[in-house]
């Protein structure tokens, strides 16, 4: 679980790079860290366990007042797309959230 619960804050920290360009123009933003898990399919525990890691760090960031960069708190949004345990749903959920 250590292992997951590291990986969402990577997962946060490479948020972090991809949203500077809205922190450069003084906007407050939130945070979007997503989690593609199996919450279906053959392995559904994987990705139910994946979700309540998330959800976990996710409560002691909240609890916290957000992520701190540059000396400002920002809030952050969990999302949990399932890929049904299979990769092209894992592809198609990127795909999806990501057009062009």
């Amino acid at each position: 679980m250590r292992k997951l619960v590291y990986l969402v804050m990577v997962a946060s920290a490479v948020a972090l790079c991809f949203s500077t360009s809205a922190w450069s123009q003084g906007r407050k933003t939130t945070i979007k860290v997503g989690i593609n898990a199996p919450m279906t399919g053959d392995i559904p525990k994987v990705g139910e366990g994946s979700k309540f890691a998330a959800e976990m760090w996710l409560e002691d960031v909240m609890k916290a007042g957000g992520i701190e960069v540059g000396g400002t708190k920002y809030p952050v949004e969990l999302i949990v797309e399932d890929n049904e345990a299979k990769a092209e749903s894992a592809v198609s959920q990127y795909q999806d959230d990501h057009p062009g």
